[in-house]
């Protein structure tokens, strides 16, 4: 057979996509701007997401293990920094684990939330199963 050394016992093998949704992410994408959103209210894997932050300042993505959308101060498991006007797009092939649910929100602060005010400052869109 090619591509295989039969000598060793060394067989090849490729990846095919599949078209169908049981081994896909599924996806929390903001219809409109919004400041936070409850992605999944159960455990589940994070495998990515891009944010766009269009407002003038920094503005910091934070996601949390919860089924809701923490109270201010409330310290996040990650947070990314989204530059002034800028995009951040990241990426965990094999996921990352939320044992109780994912949210996030766009904060003022790092290392602690402080939910933006204008609604409109950001664009979301989670990869999550």
């Amino acid at each position: 057979i090619s591509g295989e050394d039969q000598t060793n016992n060394v067989m090849g093998m490729i990846s095919v996509p599949l078209s169908v949704s049981t081994y896909s992410p599924d996806l929390d994408t903001s219809a409109a701007a919004e400041k936070s959103s409850v992605t999944k209210a159960s455990a589940g894997n994070l495998y990515g997401f891009s944010a766009t932050n269009s407002n003038a300042a920094a503005r910091y993505v934070q996601f949390f293990n919860s089924t809701t959308v923490p109270a201010d101060t409330t310290v996040p498991v990650i947070e990314f920094v989204i530059p002034a006007n800028g995009h951040v797009m990241v990426e965990w092939p094999k996921g990352r684990y939320f044992s109780t649910g994912i949210a996030w929100c766009f904060s003022t602060t790092s290392q602690a939330k402080t939910i933006i005010t204008a609604a409109n400052d950001a664009l979301v869109d989670v990869l999550y199963k």
